[in-house]
């Protein structure tokens, strides 16, 4: 975590919990990307946001695409979205989705997380990204 156990300046620990301070990132063709965060001992990793996209190869119909992001094998969150199509004639899907959460989600102390787009048909670029930050000890 960021050097920031003074951010106040009055000798208290006040880090904003919505600071990211780390980053994953995967992609792939025709397969599953995943992008994951190793645990760490005695601490907690919370997710602060998160992008995915697909698109599919010229002249293929949209896929859809599966996005899970996971603590350890556990899924927190799970939807369907479809892939870009390249085609400017072809009706595109909602192939980009980024979000960041309000609330951070918290991942159990000591697991790894990750974010995982299955779906990829042949020539398919699928792209993930998963951003948070991690604590020594629980936020409430």
């Amino acid at each position: 975590m960021a050097n920031l156990d003074n951010f106040r300046g009055d000798g208290e620990q006040s880090i904003p919990q919505n600071i990211s301070t780390w980053t994953e990132d995967s992609s792939a063709t025709a397969a599953t990307a995943t992008a994951a965060h190793a645990g760490e001992t005695g601490k907690s990793h919370y997710i602060t946001g998160f992008a995915c996209s697909a698109q599919s190869a010229s002249g293929q119909n949209p896929d859809e695409m599966v996005c899970t992001i996971k603590n350890v094998s556990s899924t927190v969150i799970s939807f369907t979205f479809q892939s870009d199509v390249v085609d400017d004639y072809a009706p595109g899907g909602n192939g980009t989705i980024i979000h960041s959460f309000s609330s951070p989600i918290h991942i159990t102390e000591g697991n790894e997380t990750s974010i995982v787009v299955t779906g990829a048909g042949t020539g398919n670029l699928v792209n993930v990204n998963l951003w948070g930050f991690t604590n020594d000890t629980e936020v409430e």
